[in-house]
């Protein structure tokens, strides 16, 4: 069973949904989140936030660890059902 499962999209054992995820991040990382599932690289993220790529490539590392993203396909796919856009 993969960990995008609808059980996981309700709550985990220890009660942490995707939505609570997401309200723990701040808001450049939701920016981040928006750019990054939008298909936009390191470089065209930071160009887009007025941040330098390094800056914005730790904003969206900390906001994987967060999402508890294992890699970009998975935070696609948690955007997807959270609705996140641009």
């Amino acid at each position: 069973m993969g960990w995008l499962e609808p059980q996981m999209w309700q709550g985990s054992p220890s009660g942490e949904r995707w939505q609570d995820r997401y309200a723990s991040l701040s808001g450049r990382e939701r920016e981040v989140i928006a750019l990054v599932v939008s298909g936009l690289m390191n470089k065209q993220v930071g160009g887009e936030l007025g941040i330098s790529e390094i800056t914005g490539k730790a904003h969206r590392g900390w906001m994987m660890q967060k999402m508890k993203a294992g890699a970009l396909a998975d935070l696609v796919k948690i955007a997807a059902k959270l609705e996140v856009h641009r």
